[in-house]
């Protein structure tokens, strides 16, 4: 295993029942063809960055 902790990505009012959360997924498909989250270039997201051992820090809205 490695050293790297992941407690920066804890959110301590959230829980896997969470309604919200298990629905943000799908806002995405609300969006329009040209939006640029579909034209974008993709990214690492914070899963795939904490997977491979990399040091994340919690998600947030993007203003």
């Amino acid at each position: 295993m490695n050293d790297v902790t992941q407690d920066k990505t804890m959110k301590g009012y959230i829980n896997t029942g969470s309604t919200y959360l298990c629905l943000t997924g799908f806002l995405s498909l609300g969006l329009p063809v040209d939006d640029p989250f579909w034209k974008s270039p993709s990214a690492e997201w914070t899963g795939l960055k904490a997977w491979s051992g990399k040091a994340v820090k919690a998600d947030r809205a993007i203003p």
